[in-house]
This record gives C-alpha cells, sequence and structure tokens, in this order.
C-alpha cells in the first residue's frame, strides 16, 4: 500500500486559519457560489443551540450544481477557475481550508453529496435539483458570530444574496475605469505567473476603505473610497494582503478620476500624499488637491523675497512652506503650476541681484533742491568718515521694502518710498542724521544685532561733533520752486 508524503493536522490547521477571522469562512464559500452560473445565492448563519458552535448555509441555484465535488477535499487539485483571471478561486484550497476549521459539514450537488464528522468523510445518496448546498457546523462564541455577521455586509455581490432573510447591499460605485493592472495566469504548464492585464475597476465611497477582489475584502486601506478589482489581484499565500505599489497605483488612478470630489481632510490624508508623490498623477489633480488643502489663494514660502512672504500673508493668500510637503510632491506641484513662490505671485525688487527687479530710481533732473541738499552733505560726510567718494542714488520704489542700503564699496541707496512724505524738505534734520549713521554702520559690519555694528554707530555718532561744518546751507522757499 502506497504511503502519502505527509499528512495534515486538521486541527492544527484549524488553528491557524482562525488567526485570519472566522469571517473568511463565509467568504470562501460566498466565492464559489458567486463563481458559478448561479443568479441568487442564500446564506443563514446562526448559532447552535447550547452549544459555542455556529452553523453556517450557503445555498446557491447554478443549474450545474457543484461541477466537480472532489474539489472540495482534494488539495490543490487544478481549479476550474484556475485560469480564469475574472474568478476567484487560484489554488483549489478554499473549501478544503474552510472544512478544516469545521466539525460537521455536508455537501449536497446534482451528481454526488458527502458528509464529513469526526469518523471522516461519507457518501451520501441524497441530491439536489438544481444547485448546492454546503452547510457546516464550527467552533464559533456568539461574539464571533456577531464579527462574521458584521463583516459580511462589507461584502459587494455580484448577484443577489440573502443572509438571514435579509438581502445583502450591492452598492452603486461612484465611478469605474479600465486600467491595466497586475494579475496572475497559468502559463501552459499550469504554473501561475505574473503579467498585466486590463480589467475594471469599481470605486465606491463608502467609508469603509478597503481593496476587494471581485466582490469579497482584501485589505484595509483606510483611503476615502474603496476600489472592487474585477480580476485576480496579486494576493499573497494568506489572501489578505497585495503588494504596497498595488494600492499605490489604485489610488493614484482613482485619485486622477476623482480629484475634484476632494475635501480638505482627504486632501491631508495618507492616500492623497502617496498618489500626489507619484510620477502618474495628472496635473490637474495635483491642482485640485492643492486647492482643496490650501485654498485659492496659496503661494510658497520664497527665502530670497521676505517683501513677497510679507504681501502674500498681507493679501490673505496661505504661504506653504517647505516641509509641509515631500520633495517628490513638490516636484508633481511645480510640474502643475498649482503653487508659485511669493516673489513671483508678488514679485518685489532685488536691487543688489543678477537678474532681480530693478529699483525704480530717480534721474537727478527729478530730484528736488532738498534732495540734492541730501546727496551733497551724504557724500561729504562718508568722504569725512571714510576718506572716499560715495555715489548716492535715490530710489522711489514702494515694491523695495527697504529705507535704504549701503555696504563697503557701493552705493549708498535712500528709497523716497519708504521716507517720511517731508523727509528731504526741511534740510539736514535728525531724521536724515541718524539714516546716514545708520547705514553708514555698515562700512565694517553687516547684522544689524552685533556688538561691532553697535560700536560703530557710536562712533561715527561721536564723529559728528567735529563734522557740523559739512552741512550746506538749508535751501529757501524761493529756491524749491514751490513758492
Amino acid at each position: 500500500m502506497r504511503s502519502s508524503w505527509f499528512d495534515v493536522d486538521k486541527e492544527g490547521l484549524a488553528r491557524i486559519l482562525k488567526r485570519r477571522g472566522l469571517e473568511f469562512v463565509l467568504y470562501e464559500l460566498l466565492a464559489n457560489a458567486w463563481d458559478s452560473e448561479a443568479t441568487e445565492v442564500t446564506v443563514t448563519l446562526v448559532p447552535v443551540e447550547g452549544k459555542r458552535q455556529a452553523r453556517l448555509t450557503v445555498e446557491d441555484n447554478d443549474p450545474k450544481g457543484f461541477v466537480a465535488v472532489s474539489h472540495a477535499y482534494t488539495m490543490f487539485a487544478d481549479s476550474l477557475r484556475r485560469g480564469d483571471p475574472e474568478a476567484r478561486g487560484r489554488f483549489n484550497l478554499g473549501e478544503k481550508l474552510v472544512l478544516a476549521v469545521a466539525q460537521e459539514a455536508t455537501i449536497i450537488t446534482k451528481t454526488a453529496a458527502f458528509r464529513f464528522d469526526e469518523s471522516g468523510r461519507h457518501r451520501m445518496t441524497q441530491r439536489t435539483p438544481f444547485g448546492s448546498k454546503v452547510e457546516l457546523v464550527f467552533p464559533a462564541t456568539r461574539e464571533e458570530i456577531t464579527g462574521i455577521l458584521e463583516a459580511a455586509r462589507n461584502l459587494i455581490p455580484p448577484i443577489p444574496t440573502t443572509l438571514n432573510g435579509d438581502p445583502l447591499e450591492i452598492p452603486t460605485p461612484v465611478t469605474q475605469f479600465t486600467a491595466s493592472l497586475d494579475t496572475v495566469l497559468p502559463d501552459v504548464e499550469g504554473n501561475l505567473k505574473p503579467c498585466q492585464r486590463k480589467t475594471i475597476v469599481k470605486v465606491y465611497q463608502d467609508g469603509s476603505g478597503w481593496l476587494y477582489e471581485l466582490g469579497v475584502p482584501v485589505v484595509e486601506t483606510g483611503d476615502t473610497f474603496s476600489y472592487d478589482v474585477c480580476q485576480k489581484t496579486p494576493l499573497n499565500m494568506d489572501r489578505d494582503n497585495v503588494p504596497p505599489s498595488y494600492i499605490r497605483k489604485l489610488r493614484v488612478l482613482a485619485f486622477n478620476e476623482l480629484h475634484t470630489r476632494l475635501t480638505s481632510e482627504d486632501c491631508n490624508s495618507t492616500w492623497v500624499r502617496d498618489a500626489l508623490r507619484d510620477k502618474n498623477v495628472s496635473q490637474d489633480a495635483v491642482r485640485s488637491a492643492v486647492r482643496a488643502r490650501f485654498g485659492d489663494k496659496v503661494a510658497s514660502y520664497d527665502p530670497n523675497d521676505p517683501q513677497a512672504n510679507m504681501e502674500a500673508v498681507a493679501q490673505g493668500y496661505v504661504l506653504v512652506h517647505g516641509k509641509e510637503l515631500s520633495a517628490p510632491e513638490w516636484d508633481n506641484v511645480r510640474k502643475a503650476g498649482a503653487i508659485r513662490p511669493a516673489g513671483q505671485v508678488f514679485p518685489s525688487p532685488k536691487a543688489f541681484e543678477e537678474g532681480g527687479t530693478p529699483l525704480r530710481k530717480m534721474k537727478p533732473e527729478e530730484w528736488t533742491p532738498g534732495m540734492a541738499q541730501f546727496v551733497q552733505y551724504a557724500q561729504r560726510l562718508f568722504s569725512a568718515w571714510f576718506g572716499r567718494d560715495i555715489e548716492v542714488i535715490i530710489a522711489n520704489d514702494r515694491h523695495w521694502d527697504k529705507g535704504g542700503a549701503y555696504g563697503p564699496g557701493e552705493p549708498l541707496y535712500i528709497n523716497k518710498a519708504r521716507q517720511p512724505s517731508d523727509f528731504f524738505d526741511n534740510g539736514i534734520t535728525d531724521d536724515v542724521v541718524e539714516f546716514l549713521i545708520h547705514e553708514g554702520g555698515h562700512e565694517h559690519e553687516g547684522n544689524h544685532l552685533s556688538e561691532k555694528y553697535h560700536g560703530e554707530l557710536c562712533r561715527l555718532g561721536a564723529k559728528m561733533r567735529d563734522l557740523k561744518h559739512l552741512e550746506p546751507a538749508k535751501p529757501t522757499v524761493a529756491a524749491t520752486g514751490r513758492g
């Protein structure tokens, strides 16, 4: 007598399977029924009176019944659904795993019937006129039975299916699209091989966030939408997960289709952020996500243009800083033109940067007599301080946020638009001298907060005692041409 290569410990297998959650028992039997030619399925799940057991019955009206009933108890035989990418079976394991959990079971079809109990498998004479009926008794507490019934509400039935007399809801997708997705198909030798195939993906907004394979939940995603892939997915052996890259691809596809439906909360969620990082995200979807998350008035913080940043905030713009988006998100946001730097939205003059926006400078012939007096005094004063001649430039530019600027070897700039309206009209006032000392302090130090700058201000202020003679005569009213 030939002995088997190995034995299966039914109780040990049952303990392993129970870790998946007992709902898998219902899922497996329903998957079989839905893959048949049935047009309706009836399910009952009730506790066994006086025992910690559940009784599950699944009946269908498939005209052919169970085509190969031996598959119910033969491990790894070639499945009739193995080569069909739109069928749920793979390894011809489902019924065997269900039987491993059961303490008693019967399978009745048009062509054969079997009963399973503690003494083994027994052939029965009973038959069905059509369809199949599977009945199991398995260990379960009342709490576990309630959990199975609740899990059944996550199913998306392809045909009318009742559970304890109540129909399972057949939801309506918010959209569906066709995409090339990873799946598995047998080669000429019957080995399952990964490949890509076009299929329909149905998208549901049910608040649960699941990935489905042909209506059967696979893994919870936490996304706003649920995705039901209408072909075999690249499941692991436990049939409870797929590669992260597969979920990400679905997220991007759904995001591109449904971006106009997204809320601000959606756009801060993991799944949208995941999609925003992908190179296949559409530019329209990126722009929608930015609007939903930050609003219509948005700009990115511009480290090269502080004035533009302040202007953006003053105009009610949301200023997005670098750390608020990842590097791949920023790449896609920039490609879509969804967020422009504040310096582009509110460009301010960059007087000292090559290629920057030039200052609006006044020509000497546009100067008032008071301005000419200021220039003459500033040139005398800086010559006395530093022993060299300087150029003085008067700007009139409200977009430049500075009142003036100076550095060693550079011209002295003063911005009329940032000074009091009468700054140049009253001769060499305290305001004028204060301005010139402030800018002159930058001859040796640029940092306003340093001790060195403070000391330089004190030195220049002290020297002013000996430089009173440099002040030109105050212009008369007649000389200004305003009389």
